[in-house]
């Protein structure tokens, strides 16, 4: 019998386990995921556990109180996909999301490199966990596998978009709710009324979270005309205060680069930059430690940006942050908007209009403060939107935000809606 509390007290326990176990989770992120070390013990595996807590409490279920009054059930399978930039915030919201929601299995795949992680994980979530099983395969055979399984009925996909793109036809054909999320490109926005040195702290922490490889990482900044040099050289030595080091080194912050295309993307956009006359406020520079596969990017501002410039439209995946200065009497709103959309928009300094203004835009609006603040994890457990997007089973497509409760719930059918006589349960139908 579904039972919510036990299930948020699982969680709860099992993020303090993970707490616990910080050292050793660290060591395994770098290890594996070329994770910096002092960023894995202190930023992501506390965050995970946060994100986790959320559910206890009645932080998540709110979301959809439907679950505990029996008017939402679980899909009973569930496989999720977890990426190499933030695997243990993913597993946090995602597979935390889906044992909530009762679901009876919950296959839980990390990037083939994460062996000690994956067994690590599989150990902490012993006879806490029931159902939820962690695997280490290639994602394309594990999307394969898990969309030809005929019990999996939702699939959470952190993965590489583009290996998505050849199994379209399959998604719809077998009628798996399939939810892909994918990097963001948020905005921050600083006005005169705000406080530049605190601005600044919060704006770095976000911006180079992971080595500016964090999915729901600030990606760019606009600033006023009052506060734009102050902000500049605020996050200037911020950023240079940040430590580059060999990313198993205890006091390394920042992580290498996520790929060979990252960098070559990251590159031509800088070189569009400054073909535009923008300024490179901390030196572009990269450094290789001996047996990592990529290098480390030193974090990188760059100032005096146009809205329209591919370094501050692009999701990013690296250290780099523009930012964009903003004229007194300037539409404010207009000159975000003309650097793409994105999820959450974080506002320091901001009038109530402004706030309401941006409201209207984004499904978060945080308030001298950012999604990686201690207040605003909840935020996390209903994110998403484009280029991420959702495949219901009846073949439609959504984009924006998902509640991941409800994701990998769904409806229980009225009296109304049920046969006569209810079937027997049996797997989905696959296409001949």
């Amino acid at each position: 019998m579904y039972n919510p509390d036990k299930r948020t007290q699982s969680v709860r326990t099992f993020a303090e386990r993970l707490e616990e176990s910080a050292g050793e989770l660290a060591q395994d992120l770098v290890l594996e995921v070329q994770m910096a070390h002092r960023f894995a013990a202190a930023g992501h595996v506390p965050e995970a556990a946060r994100l986790l807590r959320c559910f206890d409490g009645g932080d998540g279920l709110p979301f959809h109180p439907s679950l505990r009054t029996g008017e939402r059930r679980a899909l009973g399978s569930v496989a999720i996909q977890l990426g190499d930039d933030a695997p243990l915030t993913g597993l946090a919201r995602a597979a935390g999301a889906a044992f909530v929601a009762g679901n009876r299995q919950v296959i839980v795949n990390l990037p083939p490199t994460c062996i000690e992680l994956t067994s690590r994980l599989a150990r902490l979530a012993e006879d806490l966990l029931p159902g939820v099983i962690f695997t280490a395969e290639m994602p394309d055979a594990f999307l394969l596998r898990s969309l030809t399984d005929a019990f999996t009925r939702a699939i959470w996909w952190a993965g590489d978009p583009v290996m998505v793109l050849p199994y379209g036809a399959l998604i719809r054909d077998t009628r798996t709710r399939f939810i892909a999320e994918a990097a963001t490109n948020d905005p921050a926005v600083v006005g005169n009324l705000a406080d530049v040195g605190s601005a600044a702290t919060a704006i770095v922490e976000a911006a180079f979270r992971n080595g500016g490889r964090d999915p729901a990482r600030i990606g760019r900044v606009y600033a006023t005309e009052g506060v734009y040099k102050a902000l500049v050289a605020a996050i200037r030595e911020g950023a240079s205060a940040l430590t580059v080091a060999q990313p198993a080194d205890a006091s390394a912050d920042v992580s290498p680069l996520a790929s060979v295309a990252a960098r070559v993307a990251l590159l031509e956009w800088l070189d569009d930059a400054d073909d535009a006359d923008a300024s490179v406020d901390v030196d572009l520079n990269f450094r290789h430690f001996g047996g990592d596969s990529m290098p480390v990017l030193y974090p990188t501002v760059v100032s005096d940006c146009a809205p329209h410039l591919s370094i501050v439209r692009n999701p990013k995946q690296g250290a780099v942050l523009p930012i964009v200065r903003v004229a007194d009497g300037e539409n404010l709103a207009a000159a975000v908007a003309e650097g793409g959309q994105g999820c959450a928009i974080s506002l320091f300094g901001a009038s109530p209009d402004e706030v309401a203004d941006f409201a209207g835009r984004y499904t978060h609006v945080f308030t001298d403060s950012t999604a990686f603040s201690a207040d605003n994890a909840h935020a996390r457990h209903h994110w998403g939107g484009t280029p991420g997007f959702v495949v219901d089973p009846d073949g439609r497509v959504r984009t924006g935000p998902q509640v991941l409760v409800a994701e990998l719930s769904e409806a229980r059918p009225t009296r109304r809606d049920r046969p006569a006589t209810s079937p027997a349960p049996t797997p989905r139908q696959l296409p001949v």
